[in-house]
C-alpha cells in the first residue's frame, strides 16, 4: 500500500495521543490487510512488507521495504484539491444501529455524486486523536485516493465522513456503476504506540533513484 492510497479516508494543534487500529480492505474477490499507528504528528501504515510514515511537521512520507531492506523519503505533495463545482458530499443519519464486538454503532448514509457511503460509526476513546491526524492530512495533501474514478466524490465523501461524530467500523464504498468495496476498521486501541513503528530500521539503505 502506497501513500496515494493509504489516504483513503486523512486544523491546527497536534494530536497528543497514541492510537492504533486494524483495517481490512475488501473488494470483488480481493482482500488488503494494514495496521495505523499514530503518534504526535506522525502516522505509520504497515502492510506485510511495507510501511508509510507520514511525519506532517516535517512534511515527509518515508516508504520503507522490509524485503529489500531499503527506504526513501519524498516531501509530503500536494493534491490538488476538488474544484467548487465537483460534486459535494452529504450525511443524513439513520435511526439503525447494531454491534460490533463490544461497540455499538449507528448508521449515517453520505452522498456525493454518483457514490454512497453506507457508514457505521461507534464511539471509541481515543480515536477523535486519530481523526484529528487525518483531517489535517487530508487539508495538507488532499482527501483523494488513487481510486480509478470519482476522484472528486471519493475525496469529498471521505471529508464528510472525517466530520461525523465516532469511528467508522464498517464503510461500504457503492458507485452507481455497481462498483462496490468495504472497510472494516478493528482491534482499536488508545495504548501507547513504540516510538520504532515510525523508525526506519537500523541496516536499511536508501532505495535506488526512480524506484
Amino acid at each position: 500500500m502506497r501513500f496515494g492510497a493509504i489516504l483513503a479516508f486523512a486544523v491546527c494543534g497536534c494530536v497528543r495521543a497514541d492510537f492504533s487500529y486494524h483495517e481490512t480492505l475488501r473488494q470483488a474477490r480481493a482482500a488488503s490487510a494494514a495496521t495505523r499507528y499514530f503518534h504526535a504528528n506522525r502516522m505509520a501504515v504497515y502492510t506485510k512488507n511495507h510501511a508509510t510514515v507520514v511525519d506532517l511537521d516535517k512534511e515527509t512520507v518515508t516508504e520503507i521495504d522490509f524485503a529489500k531492506k531499503t527506504y526513501s523519503t519524498h516531501p509530503l505533495a500536494q493534491v490538488k484539491p476538488a474544484s467548487p463545482e465537483g460534486p459535494r458530499a452529504a450525511s443524513k443519519a439513520m435511526a439503525e444501529a447494531k454491534s460490533f464486538g463490544v461497540l455499538r454503532a449507528t448508521e449515517s448514509i453520505v452522498t456525493a455524486g454518483d457514490l454512497t457511503v453506507d457508514c457505521w460509526l461507534a464511539t471509541v476513546p481515543g480515536y477523535d486523536d486519530a481523526k484529528t491526524f487525518l483531517r489535517k492530512l487530508g487539508e495538507k495533501a488532499g482527501y483523494g485516493s488513487t481510486l480509478p474514478r470519482a476522484l472528486e466524490a471519493f475525496a469529498d465523501a471521505a471529508k464528510e465522513i472525517l466530520s461525523l461524530p465516532g469511528a467508522p467500523v464498517e464503510t461500504t464504498w457503492k458507485w452507481e456503476s455497481g462498483e462496490t468495496f468495504r472497510l472494516d476498521l478493528s482491534d482499536l486501541n488508545a495504548a501507547p504506540v513504540s516510538g520504532s513503528k515510525f523508525d526506519v530500521p537500523a541496516g536499511f539503505k536508501p532505495a535506488p533513484a526512480g524506484r
